[in-house]
């Protein structure tokens, strides 16, 4: 079977150890095996499929949703951001008085 590796953060594996952990304790041996579910990988390659079929139906949407998720057009701003952005033009300003 054809293998990849992917890069993936900390809470990604986190997230799906702790729902691999949690199907083993709940599923009968005999229904992770007929899912196919010997390890961590299988169950984590199917999470993965089921994702890819999910963005193949609707490309657009899972663009729209990634974009607002990792790099938001309109997003909350910093308090401690947002003074130092005020600190700097008002350094600016200081120029032209």
């Amino acid at each position: 079977m054809p293998r990849m590796e992917i890069d993936v953060s900390e809470e990604t594996v986190d997230m799906i150890l702790d729902i691999w952990n949690i199907n083993r304790k709940r599923m009968s041996e005999e229904v992770l095996r007929q899912l196919g579910w010997d390890d961590v990988a299988a169950f984590a390659g199917d999470l993965m499929c089921w994702g890819f079929e999910v963005a193949a139906e609707d490309p657009r949407k899972f663009i729209v949703q990634m974009r607002e998720r990792k790099a938001p057009i309109f997003k909350d701003t910093d308090p401690q951001e947002e003074s130092q952005r005020a600190r700097a033009v008002d350094d600016v300003m200081k120029a032209y008085v």
